[in-house]
């Protein structure tokens, strides 16, 4: 396990202060020892040990893509999803920022979002404290991503928009890394934040959990952590029941925190439905298809996709596909 049992057992709810836990789970998604817990006041679910700075940045800046992901140089389909899922969040969120919005991605990676924002003619760049993926953003995308952690960033130099995707459940303080950013972004800013969402799991509760991934948040969840430290909901993306969170918020000079206490409760019978009610879900098989349907796909055209976005040439016997689009044509850098 890269955090040792007891780092930082808590004593409060980071949202709420509660102090009473239920425990949910004892195993983390490999079977390995992960106590996860729910506060029963507001319904937030975390471990309850809670690892700390140092150890988050020692797990981050090295084994985290490799313990995570389980490879230290991205695979042509991790790229081609991270190019679309890039692609995606820019089409949504493109009509709520001015033309030449200042857009900052904490958590970058493969700088495959950024790239997507810059050819759509935003100022973005990003921030990963990792080497391992942000080395393929330098050296086929073009795009340098900042090897610097949340932590680091100059507060003087505002933003208009800040990107957290599949990072806050990561962190062992939220509710910290909200306050800055807050006083980070402009008056009015825009953060959009895409985590899992647990009030829609796709996995069983022994295959839910995992050691990464500090907090999960439900919808009702993040908005309270996001109200409380100054954000206001502007649109959330995407069906009720999706398997990740896509919320856009705004920043406001206001703040307020209302507990919905029956979120906990509601949480608990979705992650704790039996076998046969899980998987005959609509939800969960129209999910399960889709999921099919995109691993066939990747598998049969991620290498020539690929090749074409880093501006590789592809050999005689390869099929050139068309570039994906932006709002703008794709400027390919060719290789060197």
């Amino acid at each position: 396990m890269p955090f040792p049992p007891n780092s930082g057992s808590q004593r409060c709810c980071c949202l709420c202060d509660g102090t009473e836990f239920e425990i949910v789970d004892t195993r983390d998604r490999k079977g390995d020892s992960l106590v996860t817990v729910m506060c029963c006041e507001c319904g937030l679910i975390s471990h309850r040990d809670i690892p700390s700075d140092e150890e988050l940045a020692n797990f981050y800046s090295s084994d985290y893509r490799f313990e995570y992901h389980g490879e230290r140089i991205p695979s042509n389909r991790r790229v081609m999803r991270a190019w679309k899922n890039g692609r995606r969040i820019l089409n949504q969120l493109k009509s709520h920022l001015t033309p030449k919005s200042n857009v900052l991605d904490v958590g970058a990676g493969l700088g495959c979002t950024v790239r997507n924002f810059k050819e759509a003619g935003f100022s973005a760049e990003g921030i990963d404290p990792g080497r391992d993926f942000t080395h393929f953003a330098a050296t086929k995308l073009g795009v340098n991503i900042s090897p610097r952690a949340l932590g680091d960033l100059d507060e003087s130099e505002e933003r208009d928009a800040v990107l957290l995707i599949h990072v806050i459940e990561h962190l062992n303080s939220p509710g910290t890394a909200l306050r800055q950013l807050h006083r980070l972004l402009k008056p009015g800013g825009q953060l959009y934040i895409e985590c899992p969402n647990l009030d829609a799991p796709v996995a069983r509760r022994r295959k839910l959990f995992h050691f990464a991934h500090i907090y999960s948040f439900t919808p009702a969840t993040l908005k309270m952590l996001a109200e409380q430290n100054g954000f206001e909901l502007i649109q959330q993306f995407g069906r009720a029941r999706h398997p990740n969170l896509q919320m856009l918020f705004r920043k406001t000079e206001s703040r307020s925190f209302h507990v919905q206490p029956v979120s906990g409760q509601q949480t608990l019978r979705r992650i704790r439905m039996g076998r046969l009610q899980y998987h005959l879900r609509p939800s969960y098989l129209l999910e399960r298809v889709r999921k099919l349907s995109n691993y066939a796909i990747e598998h049969l055209f991620a290498d020539h996709y690929v090749q074409r976005l880093t501006g590789q040439q592809p050999g005689a016997d390869q099929v050139i596909l068309p570039l994906p689009q932006t709002t703008s044509p794709v400027a390919v850098r060719r290789a060197a």
